[in-house]
């Protein structure tokens, strides 16, 4: 048992996730720079009611930079251990504002959760 509450450990998890954003530098997405869970339902929202308007652009392009980023062998694909990572780094934004579970909240362990992505 954890000596820490659900709610802190949550909050660490969020703290987490938002050095994960941070760590990804400005990059070249406005994703990154999304305040509050309302503006980034907006920003989504805007993303998929125009797939040629500027949200959308800037949506895809911080998934490139989650892939870009994942791709650790430079080689254009990503391996099972790099899709892990991929998967992680793009869920950052949306667990910031708790839109998606942590993958602890998910799963039992790594081996678990390394078995599931493989699926």
């Amino acid at each position: 048992s954890s000596p820490y509450s659900l709610e802190q450990e949550r909050d660490a998890k969020q703290a987490e996730d938002m050095n994960v954003l941070k760590s990804m530098g400005p990059g070249r997405s406005s994703v990154n720079n999304v305040k509050s869970a309302e503006d980034f339902i907006a920003f989504l929202t805007a993303a998929v009611k125009d797939r040629s308007g500027p949200e959308m652009k800037n949506f895809y392009i911080y998934l490139q930079d989650c892939f870009t980023n994942a791709d650790q062998d430079l080689d254009g694909l990503v391996g099972p251990r790099e899709f892990d990572a991929l998967v992680d780094e793009a869920a950052a934004a949306p667990r910031v504002f708790g839109f998606a579970p942590t993958a602890e909240q998910m799963y039992m362990n790594e081996e678990e959760r390394f078995a599931a992505r493989l699926q």
